[in-house]
């Protein structure tokens, strides 16, 4: 073989590694989502709890899990209409009144999780995505807050002159 023959073949092979390395890294790399913090799960050690990660394009190693969490305002809505809202059927919140009436309301909660609580937000809810977590807990503890709160009213002062009274409570 000549000279050049090897220094071609050792080029290509070069070329060849660093293509299968960024292949690689394109297959296993995860973006986090602007407005959201992301926290590393590793299969055989646990949680990473030193750090979180910002939005950027962060290499996931072999094992591993990226969770997101929203650092940025969320509307979960609840409402009889059925072209808004979390599910696009009527999703309004049944309230039992004070003089035992039922009522359905629509209701609407913005929610975020702090920087700094992620990892009580992993702690307590674990690999559930956000949007069930927002779809089954959050709707869950906010029927049992709205029920509370209106057993406290009559029906129609919840419509008219103890609104804006119940729905800071």
């Amino acid at each position: 073989m000549t000279r050049l023959r090897k220094i071609m073949i050792a080029l290509i092979a070069f070329v060849a590694l660093i293509a299968i390395g960024v292949g690689i890294f394109n297959a296993r790399s995860q973006w986090i989502d602007a407005g959201h913090v992301g926290i590393v799960y590793n299969a055989n050690g646990g949680l990473d709890r030193t750090k979180t990660l910002n939005p950027e394009r962060v290499f996931v190693g072999i094992g591993q899990r990226v969770y997101q969490y929203p650092t940025k305002l969320q509307n979960a809505i609840y409402t009889q209409d059925s072209g808004q809202g979390e599910q696009k059927s009527a999703d309004g919140v049944l309230v039992t009144t004070k003089d035992n009436q039922n009522t359905i309301f629509d209701i609407s909660v913005i929610y975020r999780v702090k920087h700094e609580d992620v990892f009580k937000a992993f702690d307590s809810f674990g690999a559930i995505p956000i949007e069930d977590v927002q779809a089954l807990h959050i709707r869950r503890a906010l029927k049992e807050a709205a029920n509370n709160i209106g057993t406290q009213y009559e029906v129609f002062e919840m419509m008219g002159s103890k609104r804006q009274e119940a729905s800071q409570k």
